[in-house]
């Protein structure tokens, strides 16, 4: 199954916020799509702490961070892999 998250607001993790998981968005038959993310601080699609995530066949479009990370944000020993995907119109504080 793919994912679609758009217009999200949060503090950490505009999108998606993962601590101490291993986790993956991957979608064979079309494409993952997380849209017009935003966050107050850091990671503004994604922030992850002492987390292995990864992303396959995925579109990361118009994400804002306040602070660090634009699109995402990785603290604590974690490790982030991108396949086949897009990281478009990410800016950071």
């Amino acid at each position: 199954m793919c994912t679609r998250i758009q217009n999200s607001i949060a503090a950490y993790g505009g999108g998606i916020y993962v601590e101490t998981s291993d986790v993956e968005f991957s979608c064979s038959s079309n494409t993952n799509k997380f849209m017009d993310t935003q966050s107050t601080y850091d990671g503004g699609f994604i922030f992850m702490r002492a987390s292995i995530v990864s992303v396959k066949n995925t579109a990361i479009v118009n994400s804002m961070s306040g602070r660090d990370g634009g699109s995402l944000y990785a603290s604590e020993a974690s490790s982030f892999s991108v396949h086949s995907s897009l990281i478009r119109y990410s800016v950071a504080g």
